[in-house]
């Protein structure tokens, strides 16, 4: 079997209970981020690449 099915099986096996207080700390963390540097750029012109 493919390492892709292994991965996918225990990714959608996994409950919230599952996961250690560091992980779930983390996430938060780096989506709290990303709403943020979302928030910091939404009335700016998106970004061009001049190459």
């Amino acid at each position: 079997m493919p390492l892709v099915d292994d991965i996918a099986r225990y990714a959608t096996g996994l409950t919230f209970d599952d996961l250690s207080d560091h992980a779930i700390r983390t996430v938060k963390q780096r989506l709290v981020d990303s709403l943020g540097c979302r928030l910091g750029v939404f009335d700016q012109p998106p970004a061009v690449n001049d190459r």
